[in-house]
């Protein structure tokens, strides 16, 4: 992105965040974090962390509960093509999904009984 136009999107910025009403700290908080959000998009720093769920551990966790990735798909509720993505790493799983994910990493015996009476 070229100077004037990551000055135009900071002033653009500066001006939607400014007709909110905030305290002045809050405001340069935020626009803080807008900026160092663009600076890490651009490459120009790096993320103080990162969370993510590496496409292997899905592909672990369905393994543990024996099932192909048609019946943990069933089970879960979620497409086949879903866990495919997961699993090859093409999405990783969010929200909800991810929160089940590790319910079922944590206790594969329990999953399995009262996801299968879900089915």
């Amino acid at each position: 992105m070229n100077l004037f136009i990551e000055f135009q999107v900071k002033l653009y910025v500066i001006d939607i965040l400014s007709t909110v009403k905030m305290r002045e700290k809050e405001f340069n908080e935020l626009l803080e974090s807008v900026i160092e959000g663009a600076e890490i998009l651009k490459g120009k720093k790096k993320p103080s962390r990162v969370f993510s769920y590496p496409p292997s551990e899905v592909a672990k966790i369905r393994k543990k509960l024996g099932t192909s990735q048609t019946e943990f798909a069933e089970m879960i509720k979620v497409s086949v093509g879903t866990i495919r993505n997961w699993e090859q790493g093409h999405r990783k799983p969010a929200g909800p999904a991810k929160a089940l994910l590790a319910l079922v990493a944590a206790m594969p015996n329990e999953a399995r009984k009262v996801l299968a009476k879900r089915a």
